[in-house]
């Protein structure tokens, strides 16, 4: 700790049994004697968040809920940067490129009078994305485990059966 004298607002507050009490140090300090605890016991660490996660899953749960609704664009984005790596204005500005279309059927996507997501296809090899896509195509490309050859084949099959 720090030692330096400071006004009672700095100091957080511990709860005993029937009040609480401010703590021996700062809140900074408490900060730094945190983190080098975190540093020094990473597997005591992943343990207390799995049962903190257990005591109180489904709080979270429905705190999750109802904020989804909240903010859908907010969850939108994080969701597009955990999983793609991308920003929410990235993806308009691929949405613009492909003029709001699908990049295989050129259908866009409407339902039921409220806009509809195109998925971010990529390369689940590589990360790298190719394009948006409709919910149909994406699910198509991966029924055909994204193989050419598969695809080159179905499409021989499909000029075959028109003839």
């Amino acid at each position: 700790s720090c030692m330096e004298e400071k006004p009672l607002s700095e100091f957080g507050r511990s709860k005993g049994i029937k009040k609480f009490y401010s703590r021996s140090y700062c809140k900074k300090c408490g900060i730094k004697k945190l983190n080098y605890w975190r540093e020094n016991n990473p597997q005591k660490l992943k343990e207390s968040i799995k049962s903190t996660y257990k005591r109180y899953q489904e709080k979270y749960k429905e705190i999750a809920r109802r904020n989804y609704w909240k903010n859908p664009l907010l969850n939108r984005a994080a969701k597009l940067k955990k999983n793609y790596g991308i920003t929410l204005k990235q993806y308009q500005e691929l949405l613009e490129k492909q003029k709001s279309v699908c990049a295989i059927c050129s259908n866009g996507i409407q339902f039921n009078n409220r806009r509809k997501w195109l998925s971010v296809d990529h390369n689940h090899k590589t990360g790298k994305i190719r394009g948006l896509l409709c919910e149909c195509c994406n699910s198509g490309l991966g029924w055909f485990k994204e193989d050419l050859s598969i695809l080159k084949r179905a499409v021989q099959y499909l000029r075959a059966s028109d003839s």
